[in-house]
């Protein structure tokens, strides 16, 4: 699952500072200010790519980022985790909204049972709620996954069971989107956390 953050704005002046000390840690970091697509000054730029060695680690435009920790080598890595605290490039994850609609999906899909039997059969019907029951417990491995102190815990399988039932349950299933986003964030606030924590294994 890849890490994601929001900031309230693209603020090129902290965002110049914290390119500025990550590549003074690691000169093998890099960044590119762009907008519209072409190469700008930080000034001027609408989005900011930091690559380590040729490939994109970090990419931030508008209020949006996200962070590919899995192209860094580990101290590199840890690097660039350290500076992200620093400059609050990651978020606390929110997931009361994700849960009350998760709750919604759940209280949609059981009052629906009925009316799916009997239009579609019984056969469709166990399709569908097995479908929803992956989704549902693909969703609480991967909140598992991402909750600090959850280093060793396998994303692959929430991965696997959430998008098997989001595909097969969709467009219902988009309601656990606010979800799917929380767990994004909490990706790299349990990295942060972990980092704060250096008694805990690395995953």
């Amino acid at each position: 699952m890849r890490a994601m953050f929001r900031l309230k704005k693209f603020d090129a002046v902290k965002l110049k500072r914290f390119v500025d000390a990550l590549k003074q840690d690691d000169p093998e970091f890099t960044a590119e200010w762009r907008k519209g697509g072409k190469v700008t000054v930080p000034g001027a730029a609408n989005k900011l790519v930091v690559s380590y060695q040729g490939k994109t680690v970090l990419s931030h435009a508008r209020k949006d980022g996200a962070v590919r920790l899995s192209a860094l080598p580990p101290g590199s890595r840890e690097t660039l985790i350290a500076r992200i605290e620093e400059y609050g490039l990651y978020n606390e994850p929110d997931y009361a909204l994700g849960v009350g609609l998760a709750v919604i999906y759940f209280v949609v899909g059981v009052f629906s049972m009925p009316a799916l039997v009997e239009s579609r059969g019984s056969g469709v019907a166990l399709v569908v709620g097995a479908l929803a029951s992956s989704l549902l417990l693909g969703a609480f491995l991967l909140y598992r996954s991402v909750q600090p102190g959850s280093a060793g815990i396998s994303r692959i399988p929430g991965t696997i069971l959430f998008l098997s039932g989001f595909a097969g349950t969709f467009p219902l299933s988009f309601l656990l989107a606010p979800l799917l986003d929380q767990m994004r964030h909490g990706v790299l606030f349990r990295e942060v956390a972990r980092l704060r924590s250096p008694l805990e294994e690395a995953p």
